[in-house]
Formats: structure tokens, sequence, C-alpha cells
């Protein structure tokens, strides 16, 4: 039976002022995917994700989420994201919890209330699934960079997305709390077949852990294994000739 892409881009073009960031971009991602997104800086990853989260207009080409227009409140309620430095800004320094926090992130939230019943079990079940269920009740600003960025998954995933995007997730966090970042990752896209998007500069951990890598320099030089990345000499032609992958720790998971 054939299965509908969870995702489709067609032809995508994004222009910033004068410049274009993004030319002629197509893919489709299937539901269950885990997939790395690589390439320079200045590439134009982080503009592909927002793209892909329908919040930025498009010069050219369309992107679909479940068949919707990813700028539409239906694609968007198929959605969780984790921003790029969301752990190390001042956001949610004040006085919130870990679970005042994940119900931020409840799309059936619109008020300040009191929460409802099912709201606060939406909320354990999103801290028990990446291990942070003892951690409900303390301050958020108390916690690691590691317990952080659990607790900002969750929050990604409390109102159950079929996709989850991240940006850069791991920016300030230290070598045994991106492991266990990475193992939760892997639990919730092998056990809850989840849809993993993330656009990162850990080369070692798209080669270890992703099911898939897009290899992005303004235009799309690459979709494929990462296996393959080698065969096909994809790193050179996404960071130039003078790249070369340097393997600095394992990824296990």
């Amino acid at each position: 039976m054939k299965v509908n892409p969870i995702l489709e881009a067609d032809n995508v073009s994004v222009m910033l002022g004068k410049h274009r960031i993004l030319e002629d971009i197509s893919f489709t991602i299937q539901p269950g995917e885990y997939v790395g997104i690589v390439g320079p800086n200045g590439g134009g990853k982080t503009t592909l994700l927002r793209a892909m989260l329908g919040l930025l207009v498009l010069s050219k080409g369309e992107i679909h989420v479940k068949g919707r227009r990813a700028h539409s409140l239906a694609a968007k309620k198929c959605i969780g994201y984790v921003p790029q430095h969301f752990t190390t800004t001042n956001s949610f320094n004040f006085a919130m919890n870990v679970e005042e926090v994940v119900a931020t992130g409840l799309v059936s939230r619109h008020s300040f209330g009191p929460l409802r019943k099912e709201e606060k079990l939406a909320i354990d079940e999103a801290l028990e699934m990446v291990s942070a269920g003892s951690l409900k009740k303390n301050m958020f600003s108390d916690l690691s960079g590691g317990q952080r960025q659990r607790v900002v998954i969750a929050r990604a995933m409390v109102s159950n997305p079929s996709i989850l995007f991240l940006d850069e997730p791991l920016s300030a966090v230290d070598l045994p709390s991106q492991k266990n970042f990475y193992e939760t990752l892997s639990k919730l896209n092998k056990k809850k077949k989840l849809t993993i998007i993330m656009v990162t500069h850990d080369l070692e951990m798209v080669t270890a852990q992703a099911s898939r890598v897009l290899c992005l320099n303004h235009q799309l030089h690459a979709s494929c294994k990462p296996a393959e990345l080698s065969t096909h000499n994809m790193w050179d032609k996404t960071f130039g000739e003078e790249f070369k992958p340097i393997k600095h720790r394992a990824h296990h998971v």
C-alpha cells in the first residue's frame, strides 16, 4: 500500500531582500523518517526549516505537511518545534516550573487559567516520554542544560505532533547530556514512530543515527542515506573540497 509523504517540498525558492537563500529545493519525507539537514554556515539550513514551519513567504514553490500548506493552522497543529538557543535564553528564567513551561506547548491552551485534568495528563505523559517526570515541580531556571533540553522536547511533544523539528538544539549542552539527548530522540523515533527533522552541525550524529540526510548549500546537493554520502562525494559538493569530516566521539544509541 502506498504511503503518502508526511512532508513535501516542491521547487521551493526563498529570497531575503535581494539575496536568494534557497533555490529550487524539492524533496519528500515519509512518516517515521529521521532526517538530518547539514551544510555550511549561511547555506540556508535554518531558512529551510522556517519555510517548512510555515514561517516564511516562499518566492516560488510550495511546502505541504500531511497534505496541507505549511502556513495553515491545520499543518501547524501537526508540528512540534525546538528552536535554536531556546534553553540559553532568559525566556523562562522567571518563576515558571517545568510543568508550566511544558504547558506553553499545548496548542489547545488559550489562557493562563488552571490546567484542566486532560492537560495535566498530557504534560505528565510528555515528561515521562523524555524521562523527566521527576522534574515537574522544579523551577526551569534551576535545571542543568541537559535537563532543560529534555523539558523543551516535552514541551514540543505535549500536543502529540506528527513531526518534530529541531534547529541546532545542542549548541550549549555538554557531551554526556548530548548523548542522553540523542538517545531520547532515537527512542521517540523508533517507539513512537515520530518523524524527526533536525538541522545540525553534528555530522557524526547524522551518519550514526539519521535514516536520511539532506545536504544543503542554497541548493539541495543530496537527499540520501548516510552511507551514501562518501560514495557520491557529497561532503565535497556541499561543504567544498577542503572539507574533511573528523570523528571526535561516539554516539551510542
